[in-house]
């Protein structure tokens, strides 16, 4: 009894062998593995693929790099596949980034329907856009609150489409001009009231690593107190502002005094008191811009408090 039973199930795996090789020869993309009873396996091979190698990573790993500018040509290589770029961006400016359909080389066919995003430095995504380019292609118009690097991802539609495709970089408005030098040839300058005690001067940090020198005459023997503070400005999640130290320094530009958040409830302003040792009035030099341990936006605005004790 035994013996009919091998037999049968041995003449049943044949026939299912040859009937799962039959379908796979018809099923694209697919493989039959040596299994004893030939199931059907599927290939690792990714479909719809196109020719050549995939040369740029579909993560933060990626050295691929595109300029403000500039243009980057390249394939979606297999459905799923998507291509990283870094990009060095500038808060304050506006940018166009498109991701536009071509043929980029002969026999290589156009990406169906681009889809491009816009990562954050850690990935995740900060903007993205399907159709707005027209024609099946992508648009995105935006700024952002911090300066930094950020990723360019490029694929297709739900991962649905392989092809060429055309990435481009635009910057839309200008790069600010700096308001004030960080040197002692600045033109900006705070004067004290009409009651010789206190003052103010409002600026801009345009730029990351930008910083401002104001002058202030300081009178021999006396006292003062500067307080810088960033200005609130909309954020995409609430008010931010830039997290601001201040420096005093002397015409040499040595450093006097110091100070980065004067108190954990100064929510990033900065407060230095200063005291002028020399036996006449001298000019001194507030140097203001964002906090080197800061986290927060790279520009905004400040003001500048100054008061005579």
């Amino acid at each position: 009894m035994g013996s009919l039973f091998d037999s049968v199930a041995f003449a049943f795996g044949r026939v299912a062998g040859k009937r799962a090789r039959a379908s796979c020869r018809r099923t694209r993309n697919r493989s039959c593995a040596s299994h004893p009873a030939g199931f059907c396996l599927e290939s690792l091979e990714p479909r719809h693929a196109l020719a050549g190698t995939d040369s740029v990573p579909g993560d933060s790993s990626t050295t691929e790099t595109i300029q403000i500018g500039g243009t980057r040509s390249n394939a979606v290589n297999h459905l799923g596949d998507h291509d990283w770029y870094r990009v060095s961006l500038v808060a304050g400016i506006q940018y166009k980034f498109t991701l536009n359909a071509t043929v980029n080389g002969p026999g290589q066919p156009q990406l169906n329907d681009p889809f491009l995003r816009l990562r954050f430095n850690s990935g995740f995504i900060l903007n993205d856009d399907d159709d707005s380019g027209g024609n099946h292609n992508s648009k995105i118009e935006t700024g952002i609150a911090t300066s930094g690097t950020y990723f360019l991802d490029a694929g297709g539609f739900r991962d649905q489409s392989t092809g060429g495709y055309t990435l481009t970089v635009t910057q839309l408005t200008p790069t600010p001009k700096d308001d004030f030098s960080s040197d002692t040839s600045t033109l900006g300058s705070i004067q004290l009231g009409s009651d010789g005690r206190r003052g103010r001067i409002s600026g801009t940090i345009e730029t990351t690593g930008d910083r401002d020198w104001i002058r202030v005459l300081l009178e021999a023997g006396k006292t003062y107190r500067f307080w810088v503070n960033g200005v609130f400005e909309s954020g995409p999640r609430g008010p931010i502002k830039v997290d601001m130290d201040v420096h005093i320094r002397n015409r040499f530009r040595a450093s006097l005094a110091y100070n980065n958040n004067w108190s954990v409830w100064s929510s990033g302003d900065s407060r230095v008191v200063y005291r002028n040792l020399l036996p006449k009035a001298q000019v001194f030099y507030i140097d203001v811009g964002r906090s080197p341990v800061a986290t927060g936006p790279t520009v905004g605005r400040y003001d500048i408090f100054v008061e005579k004790l």
